[in-house]
């Protein structure tokens, strides 16, 4: 292909200074091949080359633009990406070490994305050449994969700033007696902080996020509106985005300077996870993936356990409270006429009660949780996701999982099941009330939240008609494909 130059543009755009005493126009010819002006001009015509003939598919700019949507909202349009399987389960990373590839560099990645990763510093360092007026070359991973905060320290913190902020200030009366007025404390405070308090809450929230998955890098810092702009309208800007997309990888536009690997791509499945999956059949890899590095969070284990597991944490801080603080103080008048008369008090010193368990007994003698320990539970995590339910409401919720809770523990059930039959029942309350919250939350019944695609389930929940798959992708003038479809209404950008 010939690219025609404008000379009156190209003498502009280098800045050459015309000169003074002659109106010679600045030709190819009369540039010295030593000269950096030759250099410069090379180095334009070959990016031009470059751009035209290998990195993107041929068409003007606009057309361009529309063709390179490859963006994955996960602020606003996507927010359950990487925190919900397709069944709708909240998710957490459970890989091991051998798991994940490290760079060079020292950053780590899941083992198919760095692989995804590096094979796109590649072909956009090495196989494209970069521009001199681009802020995108030679990039590299400047953040990756970083362990995820344990539930157990976030909640000490939590506890730390609940003690500065309302314990410290009466630790020695009698506002504490025992754990109950503690949690009830905790609760008072805590419904103004806007912030998770259950481990589901906190994989829920942003303290769980996808740095935290190995699924996504950054290769630019931004830290102003400035820096993604310059981002954005960089020169190079659509053929990172390409190579991007051909790669299985997403831009995030709320940070243009980083990509996460999308898990529904079928470029990324078949040129990447596949290597780690070679006996499973492409359509099958993204669960593959779910149960090989995640693991589900609720849904799953018993209610009991998850209860007792929250409530458990509250005895954990109120242990090193009445540690420190053992008893609190008592005033009682010595009698009635020194109160009177005298205002004499007597100052005794209470042992404050030691956290209780929980739970209570049956009449079966098995042992199964107390309602106020469930009602504790659900007043929390409604107020996490700002629900305010009546009190009616509330306790028809409490007492259907109070009910669903009490099966499960029942000496005559667990004699007369089997194992996967206890394990699905041990687990009902919370699904149930799972299930509940999200017909609270206005946005959950329109986001998607699918985490893996699976092309059957794709076809069931968003074709229509006989559309074949042969039919929902697309090919470049590179000869790629890449899947454009099916997509969830929730994740379309274009």
């Amino acid at each position: 292909m010939t690219t025609k130059v404008n000379l009156r543009f190209f003498k502009k755009s280098l800045s050459v200074p015309e000169p003074k005493q002659s109106k010679e126009e600045v030709s190819l010819t009369n540039v010295d091949n030593d000269s950096k002006t030759s250099s410069l001009y090379k180095e334009r015509l070959s990016y031009k080359q470059q751009v035209n003939d290998k990195n993107l598919p041929v068409g003007n700019t606009n057309k361009l633009n529309q063709n390179l949507n490859n963006q994955l909202d996960t602020w606003y349009k996507d927010p359950k990406y990487a925190k919900y399987d397709n069944r709708g389960r909240l998710i957490r990373l459970n890989a091991t070490d051998d798991q994940f590839s490290e760079f060079e560099s020292g950053f780590k990645l899941l083992n198919f994305v760095a692989d995804a990763a590096q094979e796109f510093f590649r072909q956009y360092n090495v196989v494209r050449k970069p521009h001199p007026k681009s802020v995108l070359n030679n990039i590299s991973i400047t953040k990756a994969y970083e362990s995820e905060q344990s539930y157990n320290s976030y909640f000490n913190l939590l506890y730390d700033q609940f003690f500065n902020e309302v314990l410290d200030q009466i630790k020695h009366t009698n506002k504490i007696k025992n754990i109950n007025d503690f949690i009830n404390l905790f609760y008072s405070w805590f419904t103004d902080k806007n912030a998770p308090i259950t481990e589901a809450g906190f994989y829920e929230s942003g303290q769980y996020n996808l740095y935290n998955t190995g699924l996504m890098f950054n290769f630019y810092n931004i830290s102003s509106e400035e820096d993604k702009q310059t981002v954005l309208n960089d020169v190079r800007w659509a053929t990172l985005n390409y190579v991007a997309k051909v790669n299985g990888l997403r831009v995030d536009p709320n940070y243009p300077g980083r990509l996460i690997a999308d898990i529904r791509s079928e470029k990324l499945i078949t040129q990447y996870a596949k290597k780690y999956f070679p006996d499973v059949a492409d359509g099958d890899i993204p669960q593959k993936i779910l149960e090989t590095y995640f693991t589900s969070l609720n849904f799953q284990q018993s209610s009991q356990t998850t209860i007792l597991n929250f409530l458990t944490s509250f005895s954990r801080v109120y242990n090193i409270f009445i540690e420190n603080y053992p008893t609190y103080s008592d005033y009682n008048a010595q009698s009635d006429l020194k109160q009177l008369y005298k205002k004499e008090f007597s100052t005794s010193k209470i042992q404050r009660e030691p956290a209780s368990d929980f739970t209570e007994q049956r009449s079966d003698d098995n042992l199964t949780l107390t309602k106020s320990a469930i009602e504790t539970y659900v007043k929390f995590r409604l107020s996490e996701n700002n629900i305010f339910l009546t009190e009616g409401a509330k306790n028809n919720l409490v007492k259907t999982m109070t009910e669903l809770v009490s099966i499960g523990n029942s000496k005559d059930f667990f004699n007369s099941t089997n194992f996967e039959q206890r394990l699905f029942t041990d687990a009902q309350a919370i699904n149930y009330f799972e299930s509940f919250l999200k017909t609270q939350i206005a946005e959950d019944t329109q986001s998607n939240s699918a985490f893996v695609f699976q092309w059957s389930r794709g076809k069931e929940k968003v074709l229509t008609g006989t559309e074949e798959f042969a039919n929902l992708v697309q090919q470049d003038e590179e000869g790629n494909i890449f899947s454009v479809s099916p997509v969830d209404i929730s994740t379309d950008f274009s």
